[in-house]
């Protein structure tokens, strides 16, 4: 079993998501360390393809290289679109869920293997404006 945080295009589809005209919002203080998925798909086939586990054996999570608050992923993808960076509105973590969110519940642990093509990369590849409804090739 391989565990990775959101891919690239997960994280842009959220990101442009939570905009409304020149704001976005943002749960409390969520950061998200979005990974790309060619290096996911490498890692993958490394180990469907290296010698076989003695038993269970979960795989060292895997993350991209760079954690990104909600201001800084609104920034990337208005400076990508041309436009002035949002206001970011932080919405209250009233839920459980959104707690965990503003905790840093989607990050990665410690001991986390970080790799793969920045974020900042991955964008420079997609179209300009970014589409609202982003469809991930993938």
């Amino acid at each position: 079993m391989l565990r990775a945080t959101q891919f690239h295009s997960l994280a842009a589809f959220f990101a442009t998501a939570g905009r409304v005209g020149p704001l976005t919002f943002s749960i409390g203080s969520m950061r998200i360390q979005p990974v790309d998925i060619d290096w996911v798909a490498r890692r993958l086939a490394d180990y469907a393809t290296g010698p076989a586990p003695s038993g269970y054996r979960r795989a060292v999570d895997i993350a991209g290289p760079t954690a990104y608050t909600a201001d800084q992923m609104a920034a990337t993808l208005a400076a990508h679109d041309g436009r002035k960076p949002p206001r970011v509105v932080r919405i209250p973590p009233l839920l459980p869920v959104m707690r965990g969110f503003s905790d840093g519940g989607i990050l990665p642990g410690p001991e986390a293997e970080t790799g793969g093509r920045p974020f900042e990369d991955w964008l420079d590849e997609q179209p300009t404006p970014m589409p609202r409804r982003f469809h991930s090739p993938t």
